[in-house]
């Protein structure tokens, strides 16, 4: 990192709590790392202060109309923001600030440049087909202004593509983004653990976006309708919340497939390391997603990723599968998800995957030290 950066705060403008989750993901991890590299950093967050805070010695609660004032940014006397904004119109402000407070500004875009769901104006009621054709130019002019603000932002290349050739965005917004989807502990990485044929589904298993019964499905046609194509001691595993829906499922399949497919619940952060280690593949079976963390953490520690066939909504896991680290399923279908396991298990078994070669090629990617040294020492356009 530039040696005139001394220090660099982030800033989230949610009063989210900042408990032990917030400092292991996103801004929160991002101001942990840049500790670890020798630099001053604290998070920003609005009040209210939660009573399950922690690191409160690193965090500084203000009230929100602060973070829109430039005098109060000059009084931290810092030298860069890594602001977790989203490029959402109503924080302009916020960045507006930090720039006139003469601050580099980062600003990480947590998407995958489809800012409207992948729901399209003709697919709407003709009434609310009409408000979506006024709200959604107005809105992308008004993102486009806060992001202006930014000297970097932090995205995916599909991510920078798609805004490069979009009228309110451009090369004027597109010049300006780097590569890191989102940051990725430096402690997540391979262990050498010899890997073996399992296949990974992380997530919360609640929420709909996760599509359960589309990954459930998958999983049960892959050890039925394809076992006799896969390796014999292929298992399967379902991480993070497990509810009752989940649980009915598997106790109605047979036992000699029951037992291949294990419920593990919820993983503490600091073992998910070893988790990731030992797996070949990791699965993304969301509807949508703008970068799915757990597929880049598991990169990381050299899984390969299967993702549904979801070229809008999920354009950045489908990228994730380049660099010989995956496929993409032919249809967006639980049968062609399976299809696609299939086929990722017999590549890992014919020798075309490579843990150490796949951790190689996406540490630099993810890795808050790697990517921030890399972005803020960056004189030209990055090309990882």
């Amino acid at each position: 990192m530039s040696h005139s950066l001394r220090a660099v705060y982030t800033c989230t403008p949610v009063a989210f709590h900042a408990n032990r989750a917030f400092h292991i993901r996103d801004s929160g991890l991002i101001a942990s790392e840049l500790r670890k590299m020798g630099l001053e950093s604290k998070s920003i967050m609005p009040l209210p202060s939660y009573e399950d805070d922690s690191l409160t010695e690193q965090l500084i609660r203000v009230e929100a109309e602060k973070l829109s004032d430039p005098a109060w940014w000059r009084t931290l006397g810092i030298d860069a923001v890594v602001l977790y904004s989203w490029g959402a119109p109503r924080y302009r402000s916020i960045a507006r600030a930090i720039q006139k407070a003469g601050l580099k500004l980062l600003i990480h875009l947590d998407s995958s440049g489809d800012f409207w769901g992948g729901i399209r104006l003709r697919d709407l009621p003709l009434g609310r087909a009409l408000r979506e054709m006024i709200r959604r130019p107005l809105v992308d002019l008004l993102r486009a202004r806060h992001l202006s603000y930014a000297d970097y932002i932090t995205a995916s290349p599909p991510t920078r593509d798609i805004l490069r050739f979009n009228f309110f965005y451009g090369p004027a917004i597109a010049d300006k983004m780097r590569s890191m989807p989102c940051p990725v502990a430096s402690d997540k990485r391979y262990d050498g653990t010899p890997k073996r044929p399992e296949i990974l589904l992380i997530g919360r298993w609640d929420d709909p976006v996760k599509r359960l019964n589309y990954a459930f499905e998958a999983i049960r046609c892959l050890f039925t309708s394809l076992q006799d194509e896969i390796p014999p001691d292929t298992q399967a595993a379902f991480y993070g919340n497990i509810p009752d829906e989940l649980r009915a499922m598997h106790a109605r399949l047979p036992e000699e497939i029951r037992r291949r497919i294990r419920l593990e619940g919820y993983v503490d952060n600091a073992d998910l390391c070893a988790v990731y280690s030992r797996a070949q593949i990791i699965c993304c079976t969301s509807r949508s997603e703008g970068t799915h963390n757990v597929s880049a953490e598991a990169l990381c520690c050299g899984c390969s990723v299967v993702v549904s066939n979801r070229p809008a909504a999920l354009r950045t896991v489908i990228w994730y599968t380049t660099r010989d680290s995956g496929r993409v399923s032919e249809q967006d279908s639980p049968a062609s998800f399976a299809c696609a396991l299939r086929d990722e298990l017999l590549a890992w078994q014919r020798g075309e995957r490579d843990a150490v070669t796949i951790a190689r090629a996406w540490q630099p990617v993810f890795h808050v030290d790697r990517a921030l040294t890399r972005i803020f020492g960056l004189d030209q356009p990055d090309s990882a």
